[in-house]
């Protein structure tokens, strides 16, 4: 996408800050934020296959500081875990689609923040091996069974990322409705007990980017974070001190209070994805952006009509149960 398909006003941010240690988000004053690729935030191959350790790692085993929830699916409305997720869950105002396979941004949003169920169990999505001229090694593969899988292995979805046209949206469709899939966030609480710190992360999993690069999935973030608590109970007496939402290969940062920030009920980020990259913007407009691994300058279109969509917050384990759901971890 280029200067031409930039329509609106184009909004430029300024961004000043630090770096919250253990966050990912690397801060410095008058630079633009930048989210640091480590060892528990991987980098994603952007064209038409991702690989598949660096997904199931990132849903199941975000390991970082000690503190956080150890069961997902054990943390209920009571926990503490699943409480603060709860509290401060984003809602995502996704660009309204003009009609059945319009192509963004133009034409709007034709993609949900999903679970990976989407692409597990799922007959038409093939595992290929990298190290083998990509020979497809197994298909419908569920999470158990990626366990003996090494690294160069990765999923293949049906159709041409080059050539998306109506083929991703379509299968998305289906499998929302075979599975009864819902707009859901996976959530991962980073406690830092040296620094005091506590960060609270929601990852979105879209199937498909359909941006400069188009390719298959497309992870995005935003972080809450809190200064001077000792835990998450701390954090639950008090606000947080700021947010930082992602935007490609970095991000921006706003203090709890700062009026960019929006809020529903006083507690509840609004995020406006662009359409088809879905880089998170704090409101609806047309900012223009430099994408990820050479993919160029291009339109990050989030402007209205937009769709409320609210998400599920599933809490994703620190130190997931090797017999369980999260075992890839």
């Amino acid at each position: 996408m280029g200067f031409g398909r930039c329509y609106g006003p184009v909004t430029e941010r300024p961004v000043t800050g630090r770096r919250l240690p253990g966050s990912h988000i690397s801060l410095a004053p008058g630079r633009p934020v930048r989210i640091e690729p480590n060892a528990h935030q991987p980098s994603f191959l952007v064209n038409r296959t991702f690989h598949l350790l660096w997904v199931l790692l990132l849903v199941t085993c975000l390991t970082s500081f000690p503190g956080a929830s150890t069961d997902a699916r054990q943390a209920t409305a009571t926990s503490p875990e699943q409480e603060l997720a709860d509290r401060y869950a984003p809602v995502s105002y996704l660009r309204e689609q003009q009609y059945d396979c319009a192509a963004p941004p133009q034409g709007g949003e034709p993609y949900l923040p999903l679970p990976i169920e989407i692409v597990l169990d799922n007959p038409e999505v093939l595992l290929r091996d990298a190290a083998n001229n990509d020979r497809v090694i197994a298909s419908g593969v569920g999470s158990t069974d990626l366990v003996g899988y090494g690294p160069d292995t990765y999923l293949d979805y049906p159709g041409d990322p080059r050539r998306p046209g109506c083929t991703f949206e379509t299968h998305e469709r289906v499998r929302i409705a075979e599975l009864g899939l819902e707009p859901t966030t996976y959530v991962h609480i980073v406690m830092d007990e040296a620094e005091g710190r506590l960060a609270l992360q929601y990852w979105f999993f879209y199937y498909f980017n359909h941006w400069n690069n188009t390719h298959e999935s497309d992870w995005e973030m935003i972080q809450l974070m809190w200064d001077d608590v000792s835990g998450i109970e701390d954090a639950l007496r008090m606000e947080p001190t700021r947010v930082g939402f992602s935007q490609h290969g970095n991000g921006e940062l706003a203090n709890w209070g700062d009026e960019k920030l929006r809020l529903e009920e006083g507690t509840h980020p609004l995020v406006y994805p662009a359409a088809g990259s879905h880089a998170s913007f704090y409101s609806p407009d047309t900012f223009l952006a430099w994408g990820e691994r050479s993919s160029g300058f291009g339109c990050d279109v989030s402007m209205g009509p937009s769709v409320r969509t609210p998400l599920v917050p599933v809490v994703v384990p620190n130190d997931p149960d090797p017999n369980g759901e999260f075992a890839l971890g």
